[in-house]
């Protein structure tokens, strides 16, 4: 995806799914769409605990297609291509904000868990798993600005 516009939210998409509550336990949809099925390459889950912080990396040619469907996560992401706006932009999506968080290459991420109950991420990727497209800062790092204090 080229970034013409500096701007990470036009680069990012959030997909609205559909949750149904039911008494027993709701349904979260992922995916009904054949289309998006055909370009899942890898599924995986992970978890993060309260008051936990995971990141910081990069993909340079994976997009990561990501749901909460446990909990809510914060994700911080930062695009060090801009030339004008450097600030990190805050998304939050989980059970109460259902949501896919569709993050292009090129996007430095990292999350954390929002609030006091281990949250939950799926990731659907374009592509498997490959160690070397994938960058990584350690968290307490001077590159990304302010992230340790948001």
């Amino acid at each position: 995806m080229q970034n013409n516009n500096n701007r990470i939210e036009d680069q990012i998409i959030l997909e609205t799914l559909t949750k149904v509550k039911n008494p027993l336990g709701d349904l979260y949809h992922i995916s009904k769409s054949n289309e998006f099925l055909e370009k899942v390459k890898e599924i995986y889950a992970s978890t993060v605990l309260p008051g936990h912080f995971k990141g910081w990396k990069k993909h340079i040619k994976m997009t990561q297609k990501m749901v909460v469907p446990m909990g809510s996560v914060e994700f911080l992401l930062f695009d060090d291509r801009a030339s004008e706006n450097k600030d990190l932009q805050s998304i939050i999506i989980g059970e109460n904000n259902y949501k896919r968080l569709i993050i292009p290459p090129n996007i430095w991420y990292g999350f954390r868990c929002h609030g006091d109950d281990v949250a939950m991420i799926i990731n659907t990727p374009d592509m498997a798993h490959d160690p070397a497209e994938v960058e990584r800062l350690p968290l307490d790092n001077d590159y990304i600005p302010n992230h340790l204090e948001n």
